[in-house]
């Protein structure tokens, strides 16, 4: 059985890109890539893609990345897919001023 979830992570621009599940069983992989990223204290974006599924653990740590950015630049999610995009809008994520949703 393959990986639930793929990480590829880029420097520059500081963007991690995430294609599969992200979940309780993901989520810590998610989390080491934006600490390795935020470390360098830029902005960051996560392309979401490739989502196939995301749970309240790996949105929980969306949200947390986003609170701990202000003022060290934007997280941005970019182009998510339909079934991220359609949790994003019911749990009202645009709300927080450090986050933005491009695509």
């Amino acid at each position: 059985m393959g990986a639930l979830l793929t990480v590829h992570v880029r420097e520059e621009p500081p963007t991690i890109k995430l294609d599969g599940e992200v979940d309780l069983s993901t989520v810590e992989e998610f989390r080491s890539a934006i600490d390795q990223l935020l470390a360098k204290g830029h902005g960051l974006t996560v392309d979401l893609s490739d989502v196939s599924f995301i749970d309240s653990t790996g949105l929980g740590l969306i949200c947390e990345t986003a609170v701990k950015m202000n003022g060290a630049g934007p997280l941005v999610l970019k182009n998510p897919s339909q079934v991220a995009r359609m949790v994003l809008e019911i749990l009202g994520v645009s709300r927080i001023s450090s986050l933005k949703i491009e695509g």
